[in-house]
């Protein structure tokens, strides 16, 4: 039990902490003004429309 409790956080803490804080932490010391944040999620908002898109262009076809 010690083990599969010990192992089962450490990969839950893998799983959450990977894919949201990296960017957060590499944008916010580089950029300390919020418009350059904004502008970061406008770009990220804008490539994930496009990725929509050629989403719904790959389902068309």
């Amino acid at each position: 039990r010690v083990e599969g409790m010990s192992f089962i956080p450490e990969h839950t803490d893998d799983v959450t902490l990977s894919p949201l804080p990296p960017a957060q932490w590499v944008i916010s010391p580089l950029s300390p003004h919020p418009e350059a944040l904004s502008r970061e999620r406008a770009v990220v908002d804008m490539e994930r429309e496009i990725a929509a898109r050629q989403g719904l262009a790959a389902t068309a076809f």
